[in-house]
């Protein structure tokens, strides 16, 4: 994880907007106060609607906490949700 300048701008970057992206990143473990998984950003990003690609990150750690959890500790994985 790293600190960004400006976690919005960011997130702006990303296709993302602001608050919702807060909440989804917040709800599947992937920002913790300033700092975000920039591997996972980086997924999101390069999806055809980050922001559906960030909502169903956060769908899939709340509904499924064990298969998130497999599927974000291998990037093959993650790369294919």
């Amino acid at each position: 994880m790293s600190r960004p300048a400006s976690l919005d701008v960011r997130l702006a970057r990303a296709g993302l907007d602001g608050e919702r992206a807060r909440d989804d990143l917040l709800a599947a473990g992937l920002l913790e106060g300033e700092l975000v998984d920039d591997a996972v950003l980086d997924l999101v990003a390069s999806s055809a609607s980050p922001p559906d690609a960030a909502a169903t990150l956060a769908a899939l750690s709340r509904s499924a906490p064990p298969l998130w959890a497999e599927v974000r500790a291998d990037p093959d994985w993650l790369a294919r949700v």
